[in-house]
């Protein structure tokens, strides 16, 4: 009997034992707890980091918009605003500047076509070759410009014997703003003095390029005929 209880003692731990058995229990407890904090912090450090990653993303982009707003608002707007034959055969196209900045400098194409009535939208047309260039265009400034000059077409068309003939001239203005951004404005006018007893240029219905920016790495829009329903005579304006 003393025996048994002998060997039942000596199988039971020491206090010693046990208080370290607990222990790495604690401890393993605690490391586990630990383990998971660290976890949990490193997915908030990482959601802190992809958090400050898209505000500084989208902060990049509201200044860009702020920047390519203010451009908008305060760059250069160059169009033609008429067209009258000069004193020499050719023809002064008045450009001006509606916009809040300089133009650094501007160019003009043209050509002119001597076609029927019924037919001037549907003849216009545009090149890429031959600018004249001048130098900057004031904030809301507005200048002739001298076009086509010793032009077969403009010369010829006053000494036609006919009434339906009419003298259509388009081109394009090319221009660059004071954020070295260079654009491209379309226009067209058309002259019909034997029919209407005018030689009052008049804008054709057409649906032209205006202040369109061209990117450095992309050419300017292919030359194209205009295509539309011709009305001139209802809906041409001054």
């Amino acid at each position: 009997m003393v025996d048994a209880i002998e060997r039942i003692l000596a199988a039971i731990p020491s206090a010693k034992d046990m208080l370290d058995l607990q222990a790495q229990l604690d401890m393993a407890y605690w490391a586990r707890w630990a383990a998971i904090s660290s976890f949990v912090g490193i997915l908030v450090s990482i959601g802190a980091i992809a958090s400050a990653y898209w505000s500084l993303r989208l902060a990049r982009q509201a200044n860009a918009l702020t920047r390519e707003m203010g451009q908008m608002q305060n760059q250069a707007y160059v169009h033609a605003t008429k067209a009258q034959f000069g004193q020499y055969g050719n023809v002064l196209l008045y450009l001006k500047n509606s916009g809040l900045t300089p133009a650094t400098h501007f160019s003009v194409n043209a050509t002119a076509k001597i076609v029927r009535h019924g037919t001037v939208s549907a003849s216009i047309s545009f090149h890429n070759e031959d600018f004249k260039i001048w130098s900057a265009l004031g904030a809301g400034d507005e200048v002739p410009v001298s076009i086509l000059e010793g032009d077969e077409q403009t010369r010829s068309y006053a000494d036609l014997p006919g009434d339906n003939e009419v003298l259509l001239i388009s081109g394009q203005i090319s221009y660059c703003t004071i954020f070295n951004e260079d654009h491209l404005t379309q226009f067209a006018f058309f002259v019909d003095q034997k029919y209407s007893r005018s030689t009052r240029f008049r804008r054709p219905t057409a649906n032209l390029i205006t202040f369109h920016k061209i990117a450095a790495d992309v050419s300017p829009p292919e030359p194209a005929n205009v295509l539309l329903d011709d009305n001139d005579e209802k809906d041409a304006s001054a």
